[in-house]
This record gives C-alpha cells, structure tokens and sequence, in this order.
C-alpha cells in the first residue's frame, strides 16, 4: 500500500466465514484507513459497489470477515481509502499474493 506494508492472511473460521487478517507493519499517516472488498477490477465504477470490511487502527492487527460473495478460487481486491481524503491509498488483487501468504488455513 503506496511503500507502506501490510501483512495479509486468510482463514476459514470455525463458523466456516471466510476470515482476512491484516497486520500492518507501521502505523498509517493517513487518517480513517478504510479496507473495501470488490470481486472484481478496481476502479471509479466499482468503488461505489466495494464493500466495507473495516478500517485501520495504528499497527492494531485486524480480522474482518468477507462477504458472502468472496471465493477462494476468484478472492477479490482490497482497497485501502482514506475517507477524510476521499482518496484511494492502493490496492491489492488478493489472487496475485503468493499461495503460501493468501491460502485457507486450519
């Protein structure tokens, strides 16, 4: 996200909802960091339907749930968007993140 890290997971929680994990690795400068969720490519157009996952606290680490529509086959992209800025940080096509950082684990 624009040079500054975040460490990503995925989990299949025991109530079988799709779990992502955040870590970031230093606190955000921008104010109100939100995460958004869309299945598809990210632009103008989809940022209206991206659904909000949750938002960045400092180097607090966070586990959202994923919609009903996310499959591990087809994972999605993450947006990260500062909303004082109305501005989109970066994003992250979740499919594209190596197998062994983004995979169900038990």
């Amino acid at each position: 996200m624009n040079g500054r890290p975040v460490l990503l997971g995925y989990q299949e929680a025991s109530s079988a909802q799709p779990t992502l994990l955040i870590q970031p690795q230093q606190i955000q400068p921008e104010a109100q960091v939100q995460v958004l969720w869309t299945s598809g490519d990210v632009s103008d157009e989809t940022l209206p339907s991206a659904v909000f996952l949750g938002e960045l606290s400092g180097e607090s680490a966070l586990a959202l749930p994923l919609p009903s529509e996310f499959s591990p086959d087809r994972p999605g992209q993450l947006l990260f968007r500062s909303l004082p800025l109305a501005k989109t940080l970066g994003s992250v096509d979740l499919a594209a993140l190596p197998s062994n950082l983004f995979q169900e684990s038990r």
